[in-house]
């Protein structure tokens, strides 16, 4: 079993909102994975960061790409769907609890590890793939 195997367990179906066939992908999901205390410098920080501005804006594209008026609720339903109370959620459904990697000297993983793991998911699905990618991410997980 590779390492990737491993950590990525049942996240990586290709069926399911996250799928990493390439090195390059699988790379990137390691590292989405990886949490500060684990390594400082080759962890998720930089990639939740942007994978959060990516998700929702790619998330309010989706919904003002889709026919109908769209009210200022119907932006607020999206916004609702990246606190970190409803990534957290979604990382629990997901199975990323099981697989974060963290430090030794941390016992538990709060909502917001989990939060910003899904957030560097996001990116992770985005950079190799490109939007189109991130697109049916978020559509699998009914972020629209």
């Amino acid at each position: 079993m590779s390492e990737m195997t491993k950590y990525l367990g049942n996240l990586n179906n290709q069926e399911g909102p996250f799928y990493f066939v390439t090195e390059k992908e699988q790379a990137w999901a390691l590292q989405a994975l990886t949490h500060s205390s684990l390594s400082p410098r080759s962890n998720n920080v930089e990639l939740a960061r942007v994978g959060e501005k990516v998700a929702l804006a790619m998330a309010y594209k989706r919904l003002m790409m889709s026919p109908g008026i769209h009210t200022g609720a119907d932006y607020d339903r999206i916004n609702k769907c990246f606190t970190i109370l409803s990534l957290s959620e979604m990382a629990q459904e997901l199975g990323v609890h099981k697989i974060l990697r963290i430090g030794s000297g941390l016992t538990t993983v709060s909502d917001a590890m989990l939060a910003q793991s899904m957030n560097a998911l996001f990116f992770a699905v985005e950079i190799p793939k490109g939007p189109e990618a991130l697109q049916r991410t978020l559509g699998l997980l009914k972020i629209t």
